[in-house]
């Protein structure tokens, strides 16, 4: 049932990983932490009910699924302030399709990526020795909101975090197409259009 859920909202939707990807894989993780750690879900709501309280306004969707709706939240921050992570949503291996050296295009990779985001992250998660000093941790505090407290920082850092772990589900977030039509990149196919 599951898969033949999954399959039918992929094929539905042709409009790439954006929304729909991220909202699959995160209610997929919601319902196993249901069965396997409630505990987990209780924790993790509590944490995301923290940037709800304080900045509505960027936690408007989010209702009674909140972990599963806070999925799409670093992708739409993006253009409200959330600029500083947009290299943290990939790892883009250049694939250079029509041959050639990659000193023969303008391809440059992301100082910080979607590995050492989800390291710092999770470091952050359990206060590991030195957290605070991480380049993810500086980022996301420096920018906060509406509040300087961390606990508000943590609450974001949870939901890129939920973000990051769909995007880690995309193949094409780990490559990049680098050729005379993209000689950047193909952005981990975000350059790429799909037909809808």
């Amino acid at each position: 049932m599951r898969k033949s859920l999954v399959t039918s909202a992929l094929i539905n939707g042709a409009s790439a990983w954006y929304g729909t990807g991220h909202l699959l894989v995160a209610r997929i993780a919601n319902d196993i932490l249901e069965k396997e750690s409630p505990q987990t879900i209780t924790d993790v709501e509590a944490a995301l009910a923290v940037l709800k309280k304080s900045d509505p306004k960027f936690t408007a969707h989010e209702d009674k699924h909140p972990m599963v709706e806070c999925a799409t939240f670093a992708d739409d921050i993006k253009a409200k302030g959330g600029a500083f992570q947009s290299g943290w949503h990939f790892i883009d291996q250049p694939f250079l399709d029509e041959g050639g050296s990659i000193d023969d295009y303008d391809f440059k990779m992301d100082d910080h990526n979607i590995t050492e985001a989800m390291s710092g992250l999770t470091n952050w998660f359990n206060h590991a020795k030195g957290y605070e000093s991480s380049y993810e941790y500086q980022q996301v505090m420096d920018h906060r909101y509406h509040s300087t407290e961390e606990v508000d920082g943590l609450s974001t850092a949870l939901r890129l975090m939920i973000h990051y772990v769909g995007d880690i589900h995309q193949p094409l977030h780990a490559t990049s197409r680098v050729n005379k039509e993209y000689p950047q990149g193909d952005r981990g196919g975000n350059s790429f259009p799909l037909p809808k």
